[in-house]
């Protein structure tokens, strides 16, 4: 029975091994047909050589970093999960970091945050050039210009990043064009850039992101961190996006770049054409506004583009190449312009059409007051009026006439004081009332223009 027993067992320890190796040999098959690129085959590697590394550990709870300045709001040391984590204390904080040496032509950054389930809260950051750096100190805003790469890390839905050769004005926290990457709250996350031989890689917890050609003009100098958002339910400071572990390093050997692969077959000896994108592409001028919030134009303008870009049925020019083509064509960068020129401006940049209008109404009110015992209730309306033109830029002539308006209303116990901007940032504006309504007249707009955006012949 002992032989028996031995001789079965052999035989089924034969058989499960032959399964193994056949489960194997499928599985590599069936891998070997998946998109292979550059992010199947490398992961992150932080240099080696130190330039900054923010020593948060030695950083008493409640105190502050002595390299890193304050543009507005506040932060401290804080701990959670038994670590020191940078804490912002105010919604819209700004921090920033003057590095002593310029970065070198490569090097890596690298930093890790924590998001909370309440709230929308966010970060961004930026590396900005040396002679940018100075003007933090008198301009909360600074964050918003001269960037060079950054992201905007949003725990509760997306982390999106992107990298400049020329230094860009970023003013939306978002607008990070290049790569996004699906984030989740409640968890820790590892985020790294890294340049080397002339590209700028994005990685998320050591996976892979993206990458493109990243030479930028200048030297980099500096780092800035804006913390955005909003929390509703909770104070600002109980839920934000933490950041611990920040650290700047470069590489002390020079990367091996990959060689062409020697296993492929021989091409198809007719490749099929490459298909022509044939969309028409649309320009949009800032949209002027007459009095009021000072960044309206720039909020509407950014919510139309957006807006236009959602279906991709169009291709839209970002604002700075719009801004550049008309700059160069010494035209207006808003409002109504003569259809004439801004249609020869147009053509320069490859635009089949332009879109340009006004806002003539963005307002938020109040009515109500406080009773005895009733206590205070008021309520808020808010409007939005647009209207505009699109102008087929080969004809230089005038197709379509859109427009949008909307009006909204909500109760509250409670209202500001002075104008009602003064209480709205770019930041949270569209969780505003104010807000919602003109996205809805925006959506108008888009709607009502967009079918005079015709295919032209290339």
């Amino acid at each position: 029975m002992g032989e028996l027993a031995e001789g079965v067992w052999n035989v089924t320890r034969g058989v499960s091994l032959l399964g193994v190796l056949l489960s194997l040999v499928l599985a590599g098959g069936a891998l070997g047909q998946g998109i292979e690129g550059g992010g199947e085959r490398s992961s992150f590697q932080a240099g080696d050589q130190i330039l900054y590394e923010a020593n948060l550990s030695q950083c008493p709870v409640g105190e502050t970093l002595p390299e890193w300045r304050v543009a507005r709001g506040g932060y401290e040391c804080a701990r959670f999960r038994d670590r020191i984590w940078i804490r912002p204390l105010a919604e819209g904080s700004v921090l920033y970091l003057t590095l002593p040496e310029d970065l070198p032509e490569e090097f890596s950054l690298e930093f890790t945050i924590y998001g909370f389930e309440e709230g929308e809260a966010g970060l961004r950051f930026s590396l900005h050039p040396r002679d940018h750096m100075a003007r933090f100190r008198n301009y909360a805003d600074a964050w918003s210009g001269q960037v060079f790469l950054g992201g905007w890390i949003a725990p509760k839905s997306e982390g999106r990043f992107g990298a400049f050769d020329r230094a860009a004005d970023i003013p939306y926290v978002g607008d990070f064009p290049d790569f996004r990457h699906k984030l989740a709250p409640g968890r820790e996350y590892r985020i790294a850039a890294q340049v080397r031989r002339g590209q700028a890689r994005f990685f998320v917890d050591g996976r892979f992101v993206g990458q493109k050609p990243f030479r930028p003009e200048k030297p980099i100098g500096g780092l800035s961190l804006l913390f955005a958002g909003r929390t509703e339910r909770t104070p600002y400071k109980d839920a934000p996006v933490l950041v611990t572990d920040i650290r700047l390093a470069t590489y002390s050997g020079r990367e091996v770049p990959p060689q062409a692969e020697r296993d492929l077959p021989r091409p198809p000896e007719s490749p099929p054409p490459p298909r022509l994108d044939t969309r028409p592409v649309v320009m949009v001028v800032d949209f002027a506004v007459a009095i009021g919030w000072p960044s309206a134009s720039e909020v509407i303008t950014e919510r139309i583009v957006a807006r236009m870009r959602e279906d991709g049925s169009v291709r839209v020019l970002s604002r700075s190449q719009t801004r550049s083509a008309l700059e160069a064509a010494n035209l207006d960068t808003r409002g109504m312009l003569d259809a004439v020129e801004v249609s020869r401006a147009a053509r320069q940049v490859g635009a089949d059409y332009v879109v340009m209008g006004e806002v003539e109404q963005l307002d938020q009110s109040h009515r109500g007051g406080c009773l005895p015992i009733v206590g205070c209730v008021y309520t808020i309306t808010a409007e939005a009026r647009l209207r505009g033109v699109v102008v087929d830029a080969e004809t230089a002539t005038v197709v379509a006439r859109p427009d949008g308006q909307a009006r909204g209303q909500q109760t509250s116990a409670s209202v500001w004081v002075g104008p009602w901007w003064t209480h709205v940032s770019v930041h949270n504006f569209d969780a505003q009332l104010i807000g919602r309504v003109t996205l809805e007249a925006v959506a108008q707009f888009v709607s009502k223009a967009r079918p005079a955006f015709r295919p032209k012949a290339r």
